[in-house]
């Protein structure tokens, strides 16, 4: 849906195929984050979201729930070094 995190899948977010099949972690990830119906407040309610508001950070974690902010994408070179996706 437009304006929500994209997770990986098997295309990437312009149509093209992906780089590879997803591992078994990014798939438990796909499948928790396409099961929480309110990411932001699932976040908040989590450890590290409680203890970013403690800090007085309440506001990092709506920062990094936001959706479709970046136009790329760290992946995984072939030498296992990152570059823009």
């Amino acid at each position: 849906a437009a304006g929500t995190p994209r997770v990986a899948d098997d295309r990437a977010p312009d149509g093209r195929p992906a780089a590879g099949p997803l591992s078994a972690e990014a798939a438990a990830a796909r499948a928790a984050y396409e099961g929480t119906a309110h990411l932001t407040r699932a976040v908040a309610a989590g450890v590290s979201g409680r203890e970013l508001a403690t800090r007085g950070f309440v506001q990092d974690v709506a920062i990094a729930t936001e959706g479709d902010i970046c136009a790329a994408v760290p992946v995984r070179d072939g030498d296992g070094a990152f570059s823009p996706g």
